[in-house]
């Protein structure tokens, strides 16, 4: 798998992210507020210094806010609300621009825009050519009228929509360079963190995100501000499989993270006393020490300290559940490796509470 680390903040994804979760998803201009509070809530993080973690990212979010919400003339077609396709125009432009396609003589292409558009990658290519049977098609699609509308509008006109996106999007760039000194540093370590894992673990990371889809055979990592602390793929699901997918990290991802373990673990000795318990047993630990050297099946286990597969599995199962062990099943047989992040984790946190 190649990997691509794109270290700055990017206008377009910026853009994007904002528009798509103020205007489609009508979320409001208090989403961050609610996102802060929620987490400080939930996870027992004192308010005031979340606050002033996420103080520059509330910064840039307002002032991008404030340059392009007014601007409703060039994005108006791009985003609006109830969109039930989540505003994938603006998606499929990206997709396309990124892919050098839009650079290439000949006409625009049309056929791929829609596809991904309306996310129908069995949409016939005679079907996009004529405007007639395009109509038609609409008329079977499962999205409201106004979808339809604006599909049938980039179909008479996509380049005006192309137009539109990108003088969008470049109203993102100035805010980005008003802000680069305070989110520059954020946006490098995230990329950074996120290359690490990749490298280190892809497996691993694909299993904490839910993804079941098979790894993508080039990824390009981005950092973003308007995410905050999310992580998750976006593709362009008309593209072939050898076509770059976008691992999307927030850029304040690992520090709140790394603020919720702290807060949690030094302040909670109930949850570092189960965990203590879990390890407190000798042929535990001496299974971790085995998974430090490689991964393992359970067999194998059982075989090297002298155990039958039924105290290995039990043993296992406990490991599992307190996190410092994941565990990839191959039919019945499990093969367990070592999750070094977390057992990193409790270790800085034992210490934290302790010392």
């Amino acid at each position: 798998m190649s990997i691509q680390v794109c270290s700055q903040l990017e206008p377009a994804m910026e853009t994007i992210l904002l528009l798509e979760r103020t205007v489609a998803q009508e979320s409001g201009a208090d989403f961050m507020d609610a996102a802060i509070r929620m987490i400080s809530e939930k996870n027992h993080v004192p308010l005031p210094e979340l606050e002033a973690m996420t103080a520059p990212l509330q910064a840039f979010e307002n002032d991008l806010r404030s340059v392009l919400l007014p601007r409703e003339d060039l994005w108006g077609d791009l985003f609006y609300p109830g969109s039930d396709h989540e505003n994938r125009l603006a998606w499929s432009l990206y997709f396309l621009e990124h892919s050098g396609t839009l650079d290439q003589p000949g006409p625009f292409p049309l056929h791929h825009l829609l596809k991904e558009a309306l996310e129908d990658t069995s949409l016939p290519a005679e079907t996009a050519a004529d405007l007639g049977r395009f109509l038609s098609y609409l008329e079977t699609r499962p999205c409201s009228d106004r979808t339809k509308w604006t599909m049938a509008q980039a179909w008479r006109q996509p380049e005006r929509f192309y137009r539109q996106y990108r003088e969008t999007v470049a109203l993102a760039a100035p805010v980005i360079a008003r802000h680069e000194a305070a989110l520059r540093p954020l946006a490098e370590s995230a990329a950074r963190w996120v290359a690490q894992s990749v490298e280190a673990d892809p497996e691993s990371l694909w299993t904490e995100l839910g993804i079941s889809v098979s790894v993508p055979g080039s990824l390009v990592i981005q950092p973003t501000a308007i995410n905050m602390k999310g992580i998750g793929f976006i593709w362009d699901s008309a593209a072939s499989p050898e076509d770059a997918a976008y691992l999307v990290v927030g850029i304040l991802r690992q520090p709140i993270q790394g603020l919720i373990h702290r807060c949690t673990y030094t302040n909670s000795s109930e949850f570092l006393a189960e965990r203590l318990k879990s390890l407190s047993d000798q042929r535990r630990l001496e299974i971790l020490k085995a998974l430090k050297v490689k991964p393992r099946y359970g067999q194998e286990l059982a075989e090297m300290l002298g155990l039958t597969p039924a105290t290995i599995s039990h043993h296992m199962n406990s490991l599992v559940s307190e996190g410092f062990v994941t565990v990839d099943r191959q039919g019945v047989r499990g093969n367990y490796s070592l999750n070094r992040k977390n057992l990193d984790s409790f270790l800085q946190s034992l210490r934290a509470s302790l010392l």
